[in-house]
């Protein structure tokens, strides 16, 4: 069974008192030994899917994130499953990786992540151990699961996994393709999805999408690097809630 524990400092607090907070070392990582026992205590380091969840959803989900991930135990590199990422773990990361889990910074070399997928950011972002904001969304000193090192290369350590990711409520996906019609160009949907960091029309604000029940046909207008927050965004041309209804969407 995953920790309950979820820190909101692990970006602002001292390295010091980071490290002791996950038992581990900014040289040689955690024991092998010590990761089983996290592993044991916390489960795998992949997200639990909604019910219901139909197959290839799931296998969306889990394409966002690495086969393998290299880190550090016992001050020896080691080519782990992404799902036996720990907190604590010590992991190296590069140009081209694709983050496995959510990573504080302790040092950087030109490391440069694509944070599009959560953010709508369209430009890298260059990361560094320092501490630059609170909101672990804007930190220059993380590299959130699921993003793209783009160039350059670092050595973090991981402090969320699972379901604890910052990201993990994104990654409730829509759970049914109902009908498509490939002549048309028209699909039918079965739910949407929840997008809680999509950038708001308001500067500087941040919404959030209530998940809609019901269905909904669209037009696809934007396809490729085009796309809202990586995901295919249909322009509605009819919805049909049947007795429910949107919850809501609120900037905060």
């Amino acid at each position: 069974m995953a920790s309950p524990k979820k820190y909101e400092d692990d970006h602002t607090i001292s390295l010091e008192e980071f490290c002791a907070r996950y038992n581990t070392n900014t040289e040689v990582g955690l024991t092998s030994a010590m990761a089983a026992e996290v592993l044991k205590r916390d489960g795998p380091n992949c997200i639990t899917p909604p019910p219901k969840t139909k197959q290839w959803a799931k296998d969306s989900v889990k394409g966002m994130f690495p086969k393998q991930t290299l880190v550090i135990r016992g001050g020896e590199p080691l080519s782990v499953d992404t799902e036996n990422v720990v907190e604590g773990d010590l992991v190296q990361l590069k140009g081209g990786d694709r983050i496995p889990a959510d990573v504080r910074i302790i040092e950087a070399d030109g490391f440069k992540i694509d944070m599009s997928q959560l953010t709508g950011e369209s430009e890298p972002q260059t990361l560094s151990p320092e501490f630059t904001n609170p909101n672990p969304i804007e930190a220059r000193n993380i590299a959130l699961a699921t993003t793209v090192g783009v160039e350059g290369s670092a050595k973090g350590i991981v402090f969320n996994t699972g379901d604890r990711m910052v990201m993990a409520p994104t990654a409730s996906w829509s759970a049914d393709w109902t009908k498509r019609d490939t002549k048309s160009g028209l699909a039918t949907l079965g739910a949407c999805i929840i997008f809680p960091y999509v950038e708001c029309p308001v500067k500087n604000k941040l919404v959030f999408f209530i998940t809609i029940p019901g269905s909904a046909k669209g037009i696809v207008f934007n396809t490729g690097d085009r796309m809202i927050m990586a995901g295919t965004a249909f322009l509605v041309s009819r919805l049909d809630f049947g007795e429910e209804r949107p919850s809501y969407c609120c900037c905060s």
